[in-house]
C-alpha cells in the first residue's frame, strides 16, 4: 500500500501547473519586450497542463486523446521549453533534428498503441524522449551559457540533470526489472514515486526559471546603470538630474561643473532658480510647459547665467524620468556660445560676399548696357554711314565709267560693301546680346514671351508655352536682368541636357514676391545625386538666385521631368 495513487498525484500535478502557468505568464508579460523565448515557456506549461489532464482521464476517454495526444503534449511541450531556453540564452541552434526526433517519437507511440500495443514500450518511448530533451537543456544551462548567464542558469541546469536521472532510473527499471501487466494507474508504487519526482522537479524548474529571469533582469539593470554612470560622469556635455515641479537639483556631472562654473556641493539640493541660472524665468516656464506637453525637449536654445555672472548660450535637451516614483528631468546642456558667434560671423561674411557678388553682377550688366549703347551710338552709326558712302561711290563709278575700265574697282567696292553689311549685322547682334532690347525697353514678361517664341521657331519639334499670371508689381531693372539670365539658363538646360519636348514657363506675382517656374517633361535626374554632383549651370542659377535674396526649388525624378521654381522678394 502507498499513500497516493497515480490519479491523485496527476490531479495535484495539474493544480500545481495552474500556479506555475500564472507565474510564467507574469514573467513573460513583464519582460516580453526585453527577453526572447518566454512565450514558448508559457506554451510549454499550457501543453503540460493539457497533457496531464488527458492522462488523468485515461480509461474514461478514447486512447487517441489519453495516450497519443496526452504524451504528444507532454513531450512536445518539453521540446518547446528547450527552444524557449535557447532563445532566452541567445544560443539558438538549427532545430531540424528536434522536429525529426519529435515526429519519430509520435510514430513510435502510434505503433505501440495501435499496431503493436505495449504500455511498457510506450513508457520507454516517453521516458527516452524526455530524457534526451532534459539532457540537451542541462547541457545548455551548464555549459553553453557563458559569463554571468552561466552562473544564474546553473541551478536550473541541475534540475534538468535530476530529470535526466529520473529518465535513467525509469528506463533501467523497464530493462532490468520489467513492467507490470496491469493498467498504468494500477502499475505499482514505482510509477507513483516517478510521478512524484517529476512533480517535484517541475516545481523547482519553474522556481529556478523565475529566479533566473529576475537575476538576469537585475544584472542587465546593473549593467545599464554602470553604463549610464560612466556616460554621466565622463560626458563632456553638462548633465543634471532635477525634480520636474521644483527644479531641485539631485545630481550633476563634471561637464556641467565645467560649463557653468558651479560645483556639485553648491547646487545639489537647491533649485535652478535659487542658483540664479535662468536669465529669464519665462524661459524656464516655456521649458517646463513643453516638457509636460511633449514629454521631452530637444535642442532648445536659451541663455543662462554662469557662476561668475557671465551669460552664455546653450542648447538644452531634456526627458522626463522617474526616480522613486517622482517625476524628474534628465537634462543635457551643450555650450554653443562660440558656435553661435561663429554662425553669426559666417552669416555676416555671406552677406558681405553676396553683396559683393551682386555688385559685380550689377556692374557687369551695367557695363554691358554701356557697351551696347557705345556700339549703337558709335560703331553702328559709323558702319552704317560708311556703308552708305561706299554704295553712293559705287553708283557714281558705274554712272561715270563709260569705257568699263572701273569694273575691277567696282568689284572691290562690292566686296567691301558686303563686308560692311556683315560687320553691321554682327554689331547689331552683339548689341542685342549685350542689351536685350525687349527686356530693357518693355520689361521682363515681354522679354520672356519673345524668347519663348524664338525657341518655338528655332526648335519646331519642341513646344514651349508661357503662362503669365497676375503680376501686380515687376522687379527693378537689375533684378529683372538677373532673373532673365536664370530663365535663359533653365531653358538651355531643358533643351540641351534634359532633352525635353515640352517646356512650360509661368510667371506669377504673390504677396510682394515674384515666382518664375520652368517645367519640362525631359529625362529628369535623381535629386540626391544632384545635391552631391550638381552641374555648373544649376550651381550658377542657385547663386544668381541668392543674389536676389530669393529661393530656388528643384523637383525632379528620372523619366519624370524637372521643375525649377524661383521665388524672389519684391522691394
Amino acid at each position: 500500500m502507498y499513500a497516493f495513487d497515480l490519479r491523485t498525484l496527476y490531479t495535484s500535478f495539474v493544480v500545481m501547473l495552474v500556479v506555475c502557468l500564472a507565474v510564467v505568464a507574469l514573467l513573460w508579460w513583464q519582460n516580453r519586450n526585453r527577453f526572447r523565448g518566454l512565450e514558448l515557456l508559457v506554451l510549454y506549461i499550457v501543453l503540460q497542463f493539457f497533457g496531464l489532464v488527458l492522462i488523468a482521464l485515461r480509461d474514461k476517454i478514447p486512447d487517441f486523446l489519453s495516450i497519443i495526444m496526452a504524451n504528444g503534449f507532454v513531450v512536445g511541450g518539453a521540446f518547446l521549453a528547450f527552444v524557449g531556453l535557447e532563445k532566452f540564452s541567445d544560443k539558438e541552434t538549427p532545430r531540424l533534428k528536434h522536429y525529426l526526433l519529435f515526429v519519430f517519437f509520435l510514430i513510435l507511440h502510434l505503433v505501440f498503441t495501435y499496431f503493436y500495443p505495449s504500455q511498457e514500450l510506450r513508457n520507454i518511448n516517453v521516458s527516452f524522449a524526455l530524457m534526451v530533451v532534459s539532457l540537451q537543456s542541462a547541457h545548455l544551462m551548464l555549459y553553453r551559457n557563458t559569463g554571468v548567464m552561466r552562473k544564474i542558469a546553473k541551478p536550473m541546469g541541475y534540475v534538468f540533470v535530476f530529470l535526466v536521472f529520473i529518465g535513467v532510473v525509469r528506463l533501467s527499471k523497464y530493462f532490468f526489472v520489467g513492467f507490470s501487466d496491469l493498467s498504468y494507474f494500477d502499475s505499482g508504487v514505482f510509477e507513483v514515486y516517478v510521478a512524484l519526482m517529476y512533480q517535484v522537479a517541475y516545481f523547482f524548474l519553474i522556481f529556478f526559471l523565475a529566479l533566473m529571469v529576475n537575476q538576469r533582469l537585475l544584472n542587465e539593470i546593473s549593467v545599464q546603470e554602470e553604463k549610464f554612470s560612466k556616460a554621466f560622469r565622463h560626458s563632456p556635455l553638462g548633465i543634471l538630474i532635477s525634480t520636474l515641479n521644483e527644479g531641485r537639483i539631485i545630481e550633476i556631472n563634471a561637464g556641467y561643473e565645467k560649463i557653468t562654473g558651479y560645483l556639485a556641493a553648491e547646487v545639489i539640493g537647491k533649485t535652478t532658480t535659487q542658483n540664479n541660472i535662468w536669465v529669464d524665468e519665462v524661459d524656464r516656464f516655456a521649458f517646463v510647459t513643453e516638457l509636460n506637453e511633449k514629454g521631452r525637449v530637444v535642442s532648445r536654445t536659451m541663455q543662462f547665467r554662469k557662476a561668475n555672472g557671465e551669460l552664455i548660450t546653450a542648447e538644452f535637451s531634456s526627458e522626463i524620468i522617474y526616480i522613486d516614483n517622482e517625476k524628474c528631468l534628465l537634462t543635457v546642456v551643450n555650450d554653443v556660445t562660440e558656435k553661435k558667434k561663429t554662425e553669426a560671423e559666417l552669416r555676416k561674411s555671406q552677406r558681405i560676399l553676396r553683396s559683393f557678388a551682386s555688385h559685380l553682377q550689377n556692374a557687369g550688366e551695367e557695363e554691358k548696357i554701356v557697351l551696347a549703347t557705345q556700339i549703337d551710338n558709335e560703331l553702328n552709326q559709323s558702319l552704317a554711314a560708311l556703308k552708305m558712302d561706299i554704295g553712293l561711290l559705287k553708283q557714281k563709278f558705274k554712272k561715270n565709267d563709260e569705257t568699263g575700265q572701273s569694273d575691277e574697282l567696282i568689284h572691290k567696292l562690292d566686296e567691301v560693301y558686303k563686308t560692311l553689311g556683315n560687320s553691321l549685322a554682327f554689331s547689331l547682334k552683339l548689341m542685342t546680346s549685350l542689351r536685350n532690347e525687349v527686356l530693357y525697353m518693355m520689361g521682363l514678361p515681354d522679354a520672356i514671351r519673345l524668347y519663348v517664341d524664338e525657341v518655338n521657331h528655332k526648335y519646331p519639334a519642341k513646344q514651349c508655352f508661357f503662362d503669365l499670371g497676375k503680376v501686380d508689381k515687376l522687379p527693378q531693372q537689375k533684378q529683372s536682368t538677373i532673373l532673365y539670365r536664370i530663365f535663359e539658363d533653365a531653358i538651355s538646360n531643358a533643351l540641351v541636357h534634359s532633352q525635353a519636348s515640352e517646356i512650360i514657363v509661368s510667371l506669377h506675382g504673390r504677396n510682394n514676391s515674384l515666382e518664375l517656374e520652368i517645367s519640362d517633361n525631359g529625362l529628369g535626374f535623381e535629386y540626391s545625386e544632384f545635391m552631391e554632383h550638381s552641374s555648373h549651370g544649376l550651381m550658377l542659377m542657385r547663386e544668381r538666385t541668392s543674389l536676389l535674396d530669393g529661393e530656388m526649388f528643384i523637383t525632379s525624378a528620372p523619366d519624370e521631368g524637372t521643375t525649377v521654381k524661383i521665388v524672389i522678394p519684391l522691394v
